[in-house]
């Protein structure tokens, strides 16, 4: 609770964005040990705050200031941004849930993303680099999708678009796909890129 106070009063009183661990670290008087690998983490302050480079067991980010990741992260269950926006920077981003975005722009497009669990939903973004393993069904429900990087899928995991245009799309060069490509829209044409499948399926009306 010290600690909560400490940082609510940098953060509205001298407008300094800060987390908790310089706060937890004065209230315990000595050394701090932080595991967050089976903790809810939400950063929700209204200036700008950093993400710590972890392991958590979900992770929110709300309020309406910036969230940057500083480093190389893993969210075991779900990641839920309503905030104004978020940066993944240059980093590796593992996640073993969805990925929901409600409101406000995430940046992925310099960040490698790994979607790791069972069946999950795939956030329509601009990654740098996406890695689709575990098993299930990873599905990509808007069209506003793409990869700048290599798009890589396991085997026993599918790929459910439901279409591609022109503009989005992933580089073929270095793309493998191990696992099933599904292309499953209603209208609209879908495009294809050319590249070497496993395994390819198609349902939906679109062309």
């Amino acid at each position: 609770k010290i600690a909560q106070i400490s940082q609510y009063a940098e953060n509205v009183y001298f407008g300094k964005p800060s987390g908790l661990m310089d706060q937890m670290a004065s209230s315990a008087g000595g050394l701090v040990y932080i595991d967050f690998a089976n903790a809810d983490v939400s950063y929700s302050a209204n200036t700008a705050q950093n993400v710590l480079a972890s392991t958590y067991k979900s992770l929110t980010l709300s309020g309406s200031g910036a969230r940057t990741f500083l480093g190389d992260t893993t969210v075991s269950g779900d990641i839920n941004s309503p905030a104004a926006s978020v940066n993944l920077g240059a980093n590796t981003l593992n996640i073993g849930g969805h990925f929901n975005i409600t409101s406000g722009a995430v940046n992925a497009a310099t960040a490698t993303v790994n979607y790791t669990g069972a069946d999950q939903t795939v956030a329509a973004l601009t990654y740098g680099a996406l890695n689709l393993s575990g098993s299930g069904v990873k599905t990509v429900s808007a069209n506003t999708f793409k990869v700048t990087g290599a798009l890589n899928t396991a085997a026993g995991t599918t790929l459910k678009l439901a279409y591609l245009t022109t503009g989005n799309e992933w580089s073929a060069e270095n793309s493998t796909f191990n696992g099933t490509v599904n292309f499953s829209g209603n209208g609209g044409v879908s495009k294809i890129i050319a590249d070497e499948y496993s395994a390819i399926t198609f349902s939906g009306s679109s062309a």
